[in-house]
């Protein structure tokens, strides 16, 4: 019997909008249930079978709350919404927050389960919709195999791997960690292209491309990429560098090394985050093993001397050290039992290095470059180095490259609070992290010696140690929860003309957005006119930084294919019924419980000079 013959995954559809009060945009599936898996979930024995393994599916995603959604006997719709709960589990794996729970829209009668399907709402974060496409795919194949198979087990090292590839070659929209910032601090977000990501509406509003923003300039980033003139540019500004060189060859970075004394590092001139770079370089094999290392990824080489020192990064917001780490290199601690191959193996189990939704650490690897830096220390992969040894593994601290970040942020001295703050301005960049070589963080870089090893000018704030940096930065860009006052107006006529008296009464007060089926402005100004759609036509308006507040027309279906352009509307009013009656009950199911202000019908004592009234109140 096969997956598809259980249960028929026929169709979806991405809702970009909000629907029925909801706070993130959603997938729309169809499933039909086989008359075997009906059967199958009529004997006690399956239904507890399929809880336990739905339980561990949650557990390993990291969600045992979800534990108290499995329900001890299942129905067909029961397993419905046990499939959203797991397929939403997947989400949260790769830590994209969750504000909605998985919702059944439509539910034939039973004895139609087997004719028409069933309409199930997942949510989706803002990320690729894809993602959750994916891992419902991976849900319904391990219930397939469950109800088909005896003594089927969840397939762990088969879920590891769907997940790892996932994670691999998914591109993700928005920073999940971002994300969470927004949620929690209540701004809207919207996905625009190519990685940036609105925060706020209108004038409110922000765009991020992970840690740019509108205030990093394009030439400040790249000089700071551009390691040859970013080293120039600091030592112009008057800041301690380590002395450097582009070479093109093994040769000329043998030469460099003889002229500025051995050991030195090596590295691409125009990457970030650690990629290819080699440090303590001594030996002629080791500096060409570096040089074609660099070669794999880029043509702009680059050799340093290696600074003696420990490497700490200090993150600078708007010309202010918020952060700082200490990057301790990859390795592992002797407890005098076990080899260093086993205390990697070890170190590798932890939740902050193993796979899964807690992992914050690139698991530790026996590569060349480790195994060179075990013979420099005079061991080997076998060695039962003694209790409290520290044994490196890798040659620079960065966390990409197995290193762990530790807070110091309190230990700092002024000074060298100083010099990263001057460095970030003297490449003038609003968000910048700062990496310093130097003996010890808590005595002055003047007393004891240090250098700016590099500046990124779009750093990661850190997952392990920092999650309060990505709501302080999306604070300090984004005017309050980065709102607008949004209102609807439903109906045909009536509404257009309520939404042009609204536009009159308010136009020497506010920059009003206003959209209506048939045109599209700000204030007096007509932006365009033609055939308009509720999602599409606000989305032009809420991504325009002049528009201050928002008044559109829902006057057909549409709204229910795409949802609402926001997740919270401040005012409804219904100027007019629109046909068929289940059609107008429909869409006040999805206006009605976003809308935290009024909601007013024009029927009776309720006058349009009424709902004018409000929206003056509203927006004046």
């Amino acid at each position: 019997m096969t997956q598809k013959s259980l249960i028929e995954f026929s169709h979806h559809h991405y809702l970009p909008g909000y629907l029925r009060g909801r706070r993130q945009p959603g997938l729309i599936v169809s499933l039909k249930p086989s008359s075997a898996l009906l059967n199958g979930l009529a004997k006690p024995e399956k239904s507890r079978h399929l809880a336990r393994l739905a339980n561990q599916f949650n557990d390993y995603c990291g969600t045992v709350e979800n534990h108290e959604n499995t329900p001890s006997q299942y129905d067909w719709l029961a397993l419905v919404k046990q499939i959203g709960i797991c397929t939403s589990s997947v989400l949260q794996y790769f830590k994209f927050p969750q504000l909605d729970n998985p919702e059944i829209l439509f539910a034939p009668t039973s004895d139609k389960y087997l004719q028409k399907p069933t309409q199930l709402l997942i949510t989706i974060p803002h990320c690729d919709p894809s993602l959750n496409l994916k891992a419902l795919k991976l849900v319904l194949e391990i219930i397939s195999d469950a109800l088909i198979r005896e003594n089927f087990e969840l397939p762990i090292t088969k879920i590891s791997d769907v997940l790892s590839d996932i994670k691999k070659n998914l591109n993700f929209s928005v920073n999940a960690l971002f994300l969470k910032a927004a949620y929690d601090n209540e701004m809207p977000v919207l996905v625009l292209n190519g990685g940036t990501v609105q925060y706020g509406f209108g004038a409110r509003s922000e765009w991020f491309e992970h840690t740019f923003s509108m205030q990093t300039t394009n030439i400040s980033v790249r000089m700071a990429r551009d390691k040859t003139k970013c080293s120039l540019r600091l030592q112009q500004a008057g800041l301690p560098v380590a002395p450097n060189t582009k070479v093109r060859s093994t040769e000329e970075a043998l030469q460099f090394g003889k002229h500025v004394g051995f050991p030195i590092v090596i590295k691409p001139a125009n990457l970030d985050g650690g990629t290819a770079v080699t440090a303590n370089l001594s030996t002629p094999s080791e500096v060409r093993a570096a040089v074609q290392k660099v070669q794999k990824v880029s043509k702009q080489i680059r050799a340093e001397k290696h600074i003696i020192g420990r490497d700490y990064r200090l993150t600078v917001l708007d010309g202010r050290v918020v952060w700082a780490v200490e990057r301790v290199p990859g390795g592992v601690f002797g407890d005098g039992e076990h080899t260093i191959e086993q205390l990697i193996a070890k170190e590798n189990e932890t939740l902050n290095r193993r796979q899964g939704p807690a992992q914050t650490l690139q698991p530790l690897t026996l590569n060349n470059e480790s195994m060179s830096l075990l013979a420099k220390q005079k061991l080997s992969k076998d060695t039962v180095p003694t209790k409290g040894t520290f044994v490196r593994l890798s040659s620079i601290a960065n966390v990409a490259t197995g290193g762990r970040p530790v807070p110091v942020f309190e230990q700092v001295h002024p000074d060298n609070i100083k010099l990263a703050e001057r460095a970030a301005r003297a490449l003038r960049l609003d968000i910048a992290g700062v990496d310093i070589l130097t003996r010890d963080i808590t005595k002055s870089w003047c007393e004891v010696g240090g250098v700016i090893c590099e500046v990124n000018g779009q750093p990661d704030l850190g997952a392990t140690t920092a999650l309060h940096l990505y709501s302080d930065v999306l604070r300090s860009r984004v005017a309050g929860t980065g709102r607008i006052p949004i209102i609807a107006v439903v109906g045909g006529a009536k509404a257009a003309a309520l939404i042009k008296r609204g536009v009159e009464a308010t136009s020497d007060a506010v920059s009003l957005g206003w959209m209506s089926t048939s045109a599209i402005g700000i204030g007096a100004a007509v932006l365009q006119t033609g055939k308009f759609k509720s999602f599409s036509g606000s989305q032009i308006l809420l991504t325009d930084n002049q528009v201050e507040a928002l008044i559109f027309q829902v006057s057909g279906e549409d709204i229910l294919q795409t949802g609402l352009p926001t997740d919270r509307l401040d005012l409804v009013i219904i100027a007019d019924e629109i046909s068929p009656p289940p059609l107008h009950r429909e869409i006040e199911k999805s206006l009605i419980p976003a809308c935290s202000g009024d909601v007013i019908r024009l029927a009776g004592d309720v006058s349009e000079q009424t709902a004018v009234d409000s929206i003056m109140r509203l927006l004046t």
